[in-house]
């Protein structure tokens, strides 16, 4: 009996040893494969890109980030700086955010890109896109920011709408996308800027939705941008009372700033190109050097005059400076704006 119980002991400790060594080699095996697939994902792919780029737009065909990334595509190709061509792909709905939604899916694949208006997607708290799930490029444009009326509007001066606004009348105000949104975020700030209470929100689904409410009179102002309100201001339809740039616009001079007013906001809509958050720093800064040959050619310059916009290259670390700077400005507007709803 002893001896059995000597034989089965050995033979237990026998199947112990091999089973942790089997257990080592395997743990080293995900260990290598970890490690492996991490440098992998590192540096810049053989031969890259040797396919078609996937550029992703999260707004409609003809708009103004549409033209934007099919020009950028376009000149890329014609000047022969990138070879391969763009597939450019419409992902509208939620302000951008199903667009984003996919890249953040997908964020490891190299030939994924996205425009990006403004600080962008990830500063939301109640969202699963976090901004660590992206990685911004370069910013490539930017369009100065009116304040408007329509042509009968009472309001001939910005002095005189915001004293409306803080006698709490029933001003409306057109905002692309809900309360939470950036234009709304936007208003806020001028809000605390002139000393006004309560500001009245009309959420519009587009900039070009807001013109229209504007011109029917469903609202009484609204954000927008020269090449889409440049037409109605020429007619006389429409007119702007401020703008939102440290100086006065070069293409509108008599139109005053709002710092002029007294109230100490200033904005623009810039512009750029995004990437996935796990693609590597090499694929990132390939795009921003053919991106920054893109911008200084003529045929870009061309069409930046003719849709009444300004240059704005930023490289990577200064245009993912700005982007953080404002996207927390905004989260914490959305964090004090959940507090409000919750009271």
């Amino acid at each position: 009996m002893k001896k059995m119980k000597a034989r089965s002991f050995v033979v237990v400790l026998l199947v112990t040893l091999v089973m942790l060594v089997l257990s080592a080699c395997n743990s080293s095996d995900v260990a290598s494969s970890s490690e492996k697939a991490k440098e992998e994902n590192e540096g810049l792919p053989e031969n890259y890109p040797n396919k078609s780029i996937d550029a992703l737009v999260g707004f409609a065909p003809g708009g103004g980030q549409d033209l934007i990334m099919r020009t950028t595509a376009q000149i890329l190709n014609d000047a022969e700086i990138i070879k391969q061509s763009f597939v450019v792909t419409n992902k509208t709905g939620a302000g951008g955010r199903i667009a984003s939604e996919e890249l953040a899916r997908q964020n490891s694949d190299p030939y994924k890109l996205i425009v990006i208006p403004e600080y962008g997607p990830g500063w939301d708290p109640r969202l699963s896109l976090k901004f660590s799930d992206f990685q911004p490029i370069a910013s490539l444009a930017t369009s100065e920011l009116f304040i408007y009326v329509h042509k009968d509007s009472p309001y001939e001066t910005i002095e005189e709408l915001l004293s409306s606004l803080k006698s709490e009348k029933d001003v409306t105000i057109g905002t692309l996308g809900p309360i939470d949104g950036g234009e709304a975020f936007k208003w806020d700030l001028i809000k605390q800027g002139a000393g006004i209470d309560k500001l009245n929100f009309v959420p519009m689904e587009g900039a070009s939705e807001g013109l229209t409410a504007v011109l029917g009179g469903q609202i009484d102002t609204t954000l927008g941008v020269l090449p889409l309100i440049n037409d109605y201001i020429k007619t006389g339809e429409v007119r702007v009372l401020a703008v939102l740039s440290e100086e006065r616009s070069k293409d509108l001079p008599d139109v005053p700033t709002l710092k002029e007013s007294g109230v100490e906001v200033a904005f623009h809509r810039y512009t750029g190109i995004w990437t996935g958050g796990d693609v590597s720093a090499e694929v990132v800064n390939y795009w921003a050097e053919n991106l920054e040959e893109m911008t200084e050619t003529d045929t870009w310059k061309k069409f930046l005059k003719n849709r009444g916009l300004s240059p704005y290259y930023l490289n990577t670390e200064e245009y993912t400076k700005l982007i953080e700077e404002e996207g927390i400005e905004f989260k914490k507007y959305l964090e004090d704006l959940e507090k409000i709803i919750f009271l």
